[in-house]
């Protein structure tokens, strides 16, 4: 009997304290085993019928403190989950790790053959285990296909990996894919980079952590149970040393996950997991990523009200003027002179990228009665459904719309979308919004053209460079950024406010328990692509 090399470790469930439970795991009953196995992301996707039938072919076995239970060198083909005792991870260089109740390792080993790269050693008291011999894991599932068709899951997700580790020539492909599989043997990840089935031993450090944030994470985390580690700094190079101790980082619009960030949470920590709490991922290198088997995921969509409805606001602020009417009134001054607005109704409003936020925007431009045009390469079925609504080029929606709202993402083809030849093409006093991203309109080219009167008026929650500003408090410092120092000076009909679109309480508490579904899921055994709301490739 002999575990795998590969040192995956997760605990399957909680140690029990009940006498009667107790005796039935040390007795190896299959219910107790499928009790078990009921917890392991291997096999929690199995129904109770399709555990018990992998329960049978299970075996426990008892080491006595102070066995080797591998040898280093040796080529295992056997599962284990350890169920009492402790077991130490050695290496030639001295101790690695500590298994704890109820670890598990060596999944790779029933589908192909590895040498191990550390030695096993049971270490302060009798431990018990539960084995899976290969032939006897072949033979069920040959002999249950519905048992192979319930573990698809886990197989798509875990087995590719191992076997192009075991199989792949030296280099940077078989390294990725063996440090995926958690395959200690070619990985420069540490050994006790496990995951803990036990969410309070499972760390997420949350980077970028306001206040605001916390509460609802907290608040959400109760049904969760995982140890959240909020942090204020901003991930970046100089900060992703305090990923040390974590099994995951949980990442905000403007943490920066470089292809050097990636690869020292990937090799240095073993971190395998960058959940974004934001629908934006474009701090990310997600080619670096899934090159170094980094899985990434997001929130893909939180309360699109929100933000469409804050680009209302804005709309609405800009057009009767009401920043610069409450500053006046606020000096004493009571007069209605240059506070003339227009009629909403009636009015052409352009909405360019008709995504849930767009689409959300069209619908409470139609509530005002204004005649509503679109634009995106993707036409939603429902806006198409509308006979208000009505979709056209981009060159048509910016001669005809008083008013154009983006809402359309960052991409190569949408960078700049928004520039002098565009902005030449608009309605003369055209009202702009954006709460997207903030390189989709060129900054410099929109100011010429507010100095111009082109743009009659402008509502920005993202601004290009806004990284170096939003989300702190800089009111005792010069802003030395001079494309945004330039807007602000235009106080009448520009509004600035610093990315707080999404900020709303139901925005919030779903971001929270959306993240943690996504933590969840890869808690669980799932990676890569096979998560949710994943954005790799791979």
């Amino acid at each position: 009997m002999a575990p795998p090399p590969n040192v995956m470790t997760e605990s399957a469930a909680p140690a029990t304290t009940d006498a009667k439970q107790a005796a039935q795991l040390a007795a190896g009953t299959p219910a107790a085993i499928a009790q078990v196995l009921s917890r392991n992301p291997y096999f929690s996707s199995l129904t109770d019928a399709q555990r018990t039938i992998v329960a049978g072919a299970f075996e426990p076995v008892k080491v006595a403190e102070g066995t080797r239970v591998i040898t280093e060198g040796q080529t295992p083909e056997v599962f284990l989950i350890l169920v009492h005792g402790e077991l130490d991870v050695i290496a030639a260089s001295g101790k690695r790790a500590t298994l704890h109740p109820y670890d598990y390792l060596g999944f790779k080993n029933l589908f192909g053959d590895a040498r191990a790269a550390h030695s096993i050693v049971a270490a302060n008291r009798t431990c018990l285990l539960y084995q899976l011999h290969r032939a006897k894991f072949t033979t069920v599932l040959r002999e249950h296909p519905d048992v192979m068709m319930g573990m698809l899951p886990a197989l798509a997700t875990h087995v590719p990996d191992s076997i192009d580790a075991l199989s792949s020539k030296p280099g940077k492909a078989a390294a990725a894919a063996a440090t995926t599989a958690g395959d200690t043997s070619t990985s420069t990840s540490p050994i006790d980079r496990a995951l803990p089935a036990d969410p309070a031993r499972f760390v997420v450090k949350v980077f970028d952590a306001k206040h605001y944030q916390i509460k609802y994470f907290e608040e959400q985390n109760a049904a969760f149970g995982y140890h959240l580690d909020f942090i204020e700094s901003k991930l970046t190079l100089e900060t992703v040393h305090l990923c040390e101790g974590a099994h995951a980082v949980c990442t905000f619009v403007h943490d920066s996950v470089t292809r050097e960030v990636a690869d020292t949470l990937a090799h240095k920590y073993g971190i395998r997991l960058v959940a974004f709490r934001c629908a934006g991922f474009d701090a990310c290198d997600v080619k670096a990523c899934d090159e170094m088997g980094v899985s990434v995921v997001r929130v893909p969509s939180y309360s699109p009200a929100a933000i469409a409805e804050h680009a209302a606001a804005m709309m609405l602020a800009l057009n009767r003027k009401l920043n610069w009417a409450s500053a006046r009134v606020h000096t004493g001054d009571f007069s209605l002179d240059g506070l003339v607005g227009f009629d909403i109704k009636g009015k052409t409003i352009g909405v360019v990228g008709t995504g849930k936020i767009g689409a959300c925007f069209g619908q409470i431009a139609l509530g005002f009665g204004a005649k509503v045009l679109c634009h995106d390469v993707y036409k939603n079925p429902a806006l198409l459904a509308n006979p208000q609504v009505q979709y056209v080029e981009m060159d048509s929606l910016l001669a005809q719309s008083d008013i154009i709202s983006l809402h359309a993402p960052l991409l190569p083809d949408t960078f700049h979308l928004i520039n002098a030849t565009t902005l030449a093409k608009t309605k003369r006093g055209v009202m702009i919004l954006n709460t997207s991203r903030g390189p989709l309109v060129d900054t410099p080219a929109l100011i010429e053209a507010l100095k111009t009167g082109q743009v009659g008026a402008c509502g920005l929650d993202v601004v290009e460079g806004e990284n170096e500003l939003f989300f702190e408090n800089h009111s005792d410092k010069v802003v030395t950024n001079d494309n945004i120092a330039r807007l602000l000076a235009f106080q009448q009909n520009v509004i600035i406010t610093a990315h707080q679109a999404y900020l709303t309480q139901e925005a919030l508490r779903e971001i929270a328990t959306t993240t943690l579904r996504n933590i969840t899921e890869f808690h669980q055994g799932k990676r890569m692509k096979s998560l949710a709301n994943s954005v790799n490739s791979v």
